[in-house]
């Protein structure tokens, strides 16, 4: 959460197939348990060493130039009563543990609850 506070684009370890333009929902769990941040993907499949800005943000992030990783760019964020998890899972949500790609129901109750300025 601290890394949405300080910077626009951060780098995030990428293990399914993403691509540039896509967009990316990110669940924070603990005391909040809900979907907190809206994000485009704006490079994907990169490897390598990845930007000192994001080092203090991430826990025991390894320098490995093996590492798949991609970048997100902030569209949104939310408050926790926005996409909370007892909703998320009313429509559609099927587990928080890990990445997954969301379901047609799920994608329809999250453009329908945005928010457009």
């Amino acid at each position: 959460m601290a890394a949405f506070d300080n910077l626009d684009v951060i780098e995030w370890s990428q293990s399914t197939n993403t691509s540039v333009g896509d967009t990316v929902y990110i669940y924070v769990g603990e005391k909040y348990k809900a979907i907190m941040y809206k994000c485009e993907v704006i490079a994907a499949d990169l490897y390598g060493n990845r930007s000192e800005e994001d080092y203090p943000y991430y826990k025991d992030l390894a320098k490995d130039p093996d590492v798949r990783y991609m970048k997100l760019k902030l569209l949104e964020k939310y408050t926790p009563d926005k996409y909370p998890l007892k909703e998320l899972k009313e429509n559609g949500l099927a587990s928080v543990q890990g990445r997954s790609k969301a379901t047609v129901q799920l994608m329809k109750y999250l453009k329908e609850n945005e928010c457009f300025l």
